[in-house]
């Protein structure tokens, strides 16, 4: 089993505080996105994603954390939202935040995502990715299904959020197997140091777990 398979089924554990986070965040379903919208473009950038993984994962050696974090930044950048992640996470403050605060926290916030990335898809053993089909989501989202196949052990489920905005498709949260929202664990994370040291503190810490220091 990789690090990256455990690490995730880890997070399972814990599925249902956060399924209920997730819902609190994307509560009132409203109708799907208009067949006449394309979405097809933010499939085919999920997919881009998933076999810069495959890369990362089958040279991890060679490339060593930094590199699959060069290696994985760019593509993460065309996929994610990191703007509207940014101010999901941090809740109600946001708007209590000067904008220097918000651009270095949603910087520090993208390093960390991808840092999580790079720090998991660090050895290869036959993985792939699949591509399983879209769904309606909560406010006008599109959930895009996919799954980890992992030879030998437990497949895992993975679910993109996306989200159009400004005529654009991004995807603005992953779910796991049962749910979980990794971008309410995040919130949940974050909330105490916000709360009690504010966002600086919190962008201060982000931005020593990045792989150049």
């Amino acid at each position: 089993m990789t690090i990256a398979h455990s690490v995730i089924l880890k997070m399972l554990k814990k599925s249902a505080y956060f399924v209920a986070i997730f819902v609190a965040l994307f509560l009132s379903v409203q109708p799907h996105p208009s067949l006449a919208d394309n979405h097809q473009h933010i499939i085919d950038q999920v997919t881009a994603f998933h076999s810069t993984l495959i890369t990362a994962m089958k040279n991890a050696d060679k490339l060593g954390r930094i590199g699959r974090f060069n290696l994985i930044t760019p593509v993460y950048q065309k996929v994610f939202n990191t703007s509207l992640m940014a101010r999901i996470v941090v809740g109600r403050r946001w708007r209590q935040s000067t904008s220097t605060q918000k651009q270095r926290f949603a910087s520090a916030f993208q390093t960390n995502n991808v840092v999580i990335y790079a720090s998991r898809f660090d050895g290869y053993s036959g993985q792939s990715f699949k591509y399983l089909g879209t769904r309606p989501g909560p406010k006008k989202t599109l959930l895009i299904d996919t799954m980890l196949v992992n030879p030998g052990n437990d497949n895992v489920k993975l679910t993109y959020v996306a989200k159009r905005i400004k005529n654009k498709w991004w995807v603005i949260d992953v779910l796991l197997a049962s749910g979980i929202s990794e971008l309410a664990v995040k919130r949940s994370e974050y909330s105490r140091i916000i709360k009690t040291k504010g966002i600086d503190a919190l962008t201060k810490i982000l931005i020593a777990k990045s792989p150049m220091n």
